[in-house]
């Protein structure tokens, strides 16, 4: 895995920049789940996923900043989209297996996507790819 450290490192630096915290410890995923996993560099936002109790809360702070992409529903904080769901998978579906980089309680994290690309994109036991 490339670079870690560095990218725990910048999403803890961008949560407290935002002064975000959670109480459940949000999913990463997208660009900066790939770059965790060496797949790719990440872009310049963070997506996240959070509970939908997290989700409801930022969009009654945030109401102007909220988004509706084919029923995901999401929040745009500074450099975070923060969803309740991708392709309405919920954060208890894509939570399921998540890696847990520890980090401080609002910071926790797991590449769900990225995690789901390399389940799936694995060889099986007759050595083809799934």
């Amino acid at each position: 895995m490339c670079g870690v450290n560095s990218v725990v490192q910048r999403i803890e630096t961008a949560l407290g920049r935002e002064g975000l915290a959670f109480a459940r410890k949000p999913l990463v995923i997208g660009g900066m789940a790939m770059e965790y996993y060496g797949l790719r560099p990440s872009g310049a936002d963070i997506d996240l996923v959070v509970a939908d109790e997290e989700y409801q809360a930022l969009a009654r702070l945030h109401p102007g900043s909220r988004k509706d992409i084919y029923g995901d529903l999401g929040v745009v904080l500074g450099v975070f989209e923060i969803w309740r769901s991708i392709a309405l998978l919920d954060y208890a579906f894509l939570g399921q297996g998540a890696l847990d980089e520890g980090g401080s309680g609002s910071c926790p994290w797991t590449g769900c996507c990225s995690c789901g690309y390399a389940r799936w994109r694995s060889p099986n036991t007759a050595g083809t790819w799934n």
